[in-house]
C-alpha cells in the first residue's frame, strides 16, 4: 500500500490486510491503535454501496494490506465520537 491511511479514511479490507476477515469489505476507519511490525488494532464502521455508515467493527490488520479507496464516500462517524490516533505499546 503506499501512503498512510489516516482516521477517516475509507479502506477496502480484505484477507490480504487481516486473517480475520470473512470477505472484502469498506471501512472508514475511525481510530487507529498502532503496534509493532506494520499490524494495527483499527476502529471503524462498515460503508454501504450508497456511502451511509453500517455496523461498528474492530478488526487486527496488516495495515500494507489495507486498500484506500478512491475519494471519500462521505460516510460520518456517529454523533459523538471523533476519528483519532492512539500510539499503543
Amino acid at each position: 500500500m503506499s501512503g498512510e491511511v489516516r482516521p477517516g479514511d475509507v479502506v477496502l479490507l480484505g484477507r490480504s490486510a487481516s486473517p480475520e476477515a470473512t470477505g472484502p469489505v469498506l471501512v472508514r476507519l475511525d481510530r487507529i491503535l498502532t503496534h509493532v511490525d506494520g499490524w494495527a488494532r483499527i476502529d471503524g464502521h462498515e460503508v454501504n454501496q450508497s456511502g451511509g455508515v453500517g455496523a461498528r467493527r474492530q478488526d487486527y490488520v496488516l495495515l500494507a494490506g489495507l486498500r484506500p479507496v478512491p475519494g471519500r464516500l462521505g460516510a460520518q462517524p456517529e454523533s459523538g465520537s471523533e476519528p483519532g490516533f492512539e500510539s499503543g505499546a
